[in-house]
Order: structure tokens, then sequence, then C-alpha cells
């Protein structure tokens, strides 16, 4: 009994001696959450932004913050959104760029990566073309529909209105010559800026740009322009084509401006004549108007302006 005795207190001590020495789960040391900045960029002016994307992982826990910032470049650009892991970078410049992406986790440590954006400077060549007093432009008017397309007034419009009790409608044309563009040149883009009249003097007197149904086309127009005032009337339209044609959108406020891309119209223009635009209502309901400030406007930096960019 006694050497059994013995025996039973032994396995015991042995027991409780390795239950004693037995280790803890290995302990979970933190590790860096790794960045990723996406794809190394490039773009070509006159393209001046960009978008990055990054993301990140992490083994401690989430990912719970993000913040983007310029490392190098030729000059500070515009980070729209520093805290997001997608961000449109703008104002770029010519040169190469690096980028920072860091990445946060929920227990404070930081991951970063880098990426790069390369803005190559612009093969182009671009011209910007703003007569005053341009003799090929003006309306029609269906109010006096024999009475030929005039200039020399502050604005032209595209107009469903009324007149003495009598509906009334115009339409305008416009002719702005890019002659010096070499006739072998590509036109990469055409962008036609028309700008609100200052002091309108059609529809209300007061607005612009009137009427909830007030959006138009911009037309190429076919034949030759006859001679400056005379030609076309209400009656005897210039001819046009419906190819290519380009929307005048609705106008937003009373004194918004119209900004248009006419690419393919001048890229056709080009190709078979630059006869110039023809305007018009899309829906000629009444009490709708646009009204466009004139080469003839005192004031110079509204004058509709046409801004091309070819190789």
């Amino acid at each position: 009994m006694k050497l059994f005795f013995k025996f039973a207190l032994l396995s015991t001590f042995v027991l409780l001696f390795f239950a004693g020495c037995k280790k803890d789960p290995l302990t979970h040391f933190p590790v860096t959450p790794i960045a990723n900045g996406g794809n190394s960029q490039s773009v070509n002016l006159p393209i001046c932004t960009v978008t990055l994307t990054g993301s990140g992982t992490s083994a401690n826990g989430k990912i719970v913050g993000y913040i983007w910032s310029l490392t190098s470049g030729p000059n500070v650009p515009v980070i729209e959104s520093p805290s997001s892991p997608v961000t449109v970078i703008s104002g770029l410049t010519a040169g190469t760029y690096i980028f920072q992406f860091a990445v946060i986790d929920s227990i404070g440590l930081t991951g970063v990566d880098t990426v790069s954006v390369v803005v190559i400077p612009s093969p182009h060549k671009i011209v910007t073309l703003q007569p005053s007093n341009n003799l090929y432009e003006g309306l029609i008017d269906s109010y006096s529909p024999n009475s030929p397309i005039s200039n020399g007034d502050t604005q032209f419009d595209i107009t469903a209105w009324t007149a003495n009790g009598s509906s009334e409608n115009q339409r305008s044309a416009i002719k702005i010559d890019f002659a010096g563009v070499p006739q072998t040149a590509v036109i990469d883009s055409a962008v036609l800026y028309l700008f609100a009249a200052p002091v309108p003097h059609g529809g209300n007197n007061t607005d612009a740009n009137y009427g909830n149904a007030n959006a138009g086309f911009i037309q190429r127009i076919l034949n030759v322009w006859p001679t400056t005032n005379t030609g076309y009337t209400w009656n005897t339209p210039p001819s046009v084509t419906t190819s290519n044609q380009v929307v005048i959108p609705q106008s937003t406020s009373s004194t918004s401006n119209t900004i248009l891309n006419v690419t393919l119209l001048v890229r056709d223009m080009q190709q078979f004549g630059n006869n110039g635009f023809f305007l018009k209502l899309q829906s000629e309901q009444t009490y709708n108007i646009q009204q466009f400030a004139s080469s003839f406007n005192l004031n110079a930096a509204v004058h509709p302006k046409l801004v091309l960019w070819y190789h």
C-alpha cells in the first residue's frame, strides 16, 4: 500500500508539473499594413487630370484611413480627395510626379506606397479664334421673313417669342475663319464658346436665357455665304446638314454660357468648306430663348470664341 501511495503521489506531481509548464498560445505580433497606390500612369496634354486608385490590406484588422500626398513634381496640383482611396488629381503640367499613398489600420500602423504620373507635353498646336466685328454672323427672323441677315448687333439669338401679338422665331448663323490652320492639319479638338449676352434686348429684356425648352441644335451650313448682310432671309435660309450636328443644351441659368464640342463639325468644314454654323431651337415653343453676345459686343471677352487643337 505504501508503494502504491508513493507511485500515485509521484504520478500526480508529474501531471501537475507538466500542466504548469504548458505554454500559452503563440502571441500575434502586429505587422505593417500593405499599401498599393495602383499602376503608374501617363497622359498627354492638354489632358491635365488623372484618377488614382489605391487599396490596402492589414493582418491586424481593418484599414481605417487613407492619405494621398505629393512627393515630387513640376508643380503642386490639386489632390481633390486626399483622404479617399480614389482621388482625382487636377492641374497637372508637363513633367513627372510622384504621389505617396498611405493606409492606416485599426491599431494605428501605417503602410505606404508610391505611384508615378508622367505628363507628356502636348504635340498639338493650339489656335484661339475670337474675332471682333465679324461680318459673318447674325440672325434671320420670322417676323420679318424677307429681311436679309444683318450684323452689327451686340447679340444673336435662338428664339421662340412673340412680337405685337404674333409669334416670332429667330435663328442665327456664324462663320469663324480658320484659314490659318493648314489644310493638311489633323483637327484633334474644336470647342466653341458662346457667352450669354451681358445686356440682352430680346425676350423679356432681362434674362439672356429663358424658358424650360430652350435647348437647340448647331449645324453645318452647306452653301457659301453669299455676301455679308445679304442672301439669307427667313424665307431663303442657308442650306444645312444634320450630319454631326451638336446639341446646344438647355440653359442652367439666365446668364449661363455655352461650351460646345464641335470637333466633328469643324473636321467636316475642313474637308468640305467652312461656311459656318447655323443655330436654332430644337422645339420652337413660344417663350424660350438663348441670347449670345456677338463679336460686335463692346466687351471683347464675350465675343464668340473657337479654340482648335491640331497637329
